[in-house]
């Protein structure tokens, strides 16, 4: 009976030394999960953490890119203002310029007209001058001519 007693009691301590290592197992294991449940929670949180800095920092960019586009258009609309301003002021000014070639041109017309009225006037002036020579000239050689008839005459 001893020798029975002696299995049964070592066969109890082999049962609770199993017991106990499966008791320490499984605290290992509820500690593993624990600490992977942990592990877990921080990656989590690290990666909520590290999507809430990336969202805010492409809104940041969003705006930033936004408002660039919009002084860039500011500064486009600008420019184009001041190059149709300048387009406008050139065109005024050919405007201005060619209307004062056509005054030019209606003057030096005017006095072209002027001119050769003045021509027509002189050449006119001319000719009567000729014919009054012409006629002096004539008068000039019927007074000689009645002087040698009248000396003629005399004699």
């Amino acid at each position: 009976r001893t020798a029975c007693e002696e299995q049964v009691a070592e066969a109890q301590r082999r049962g609770q030394a199993a017991h106990a290592e499966a008791a320490a197992a499984v605290a290992r294991v509820e500690r593993a999960e624990a600490s992977a449940a942990e592990e877990v929670s921080r990656a989590v949180q690290r990666a909520q953490v590290e999507q809430q800095r990336v969202e805010e920092e492409s809104r940041e960019a969003t705006a930033r890119a936004t408002r660039a586009a919009k002084q860039l258009q500011r500064e486009a609309e600008a420019e184009a203002a001041r190059e149709l301003e300048r387009r406008r002021a050139a065109e005024a000014e050919a405007k201005a310029a060619l209307a004062k070639h056509k005054v030019a041109q209606d003057a030096l017309e005017e006095m072209r007209v002027r001119l050769e009225a003045t021509n027509l006037s002189v050449k006119r002036e001319s000719s009567e001058r000729e014919h009054a020579v012409r006629q002096c000239e004539a008068a000039r050689a019927s007074m000689a001519e009645m002087e040698r008839t009248r000396a003629l005459a005399t004699e």
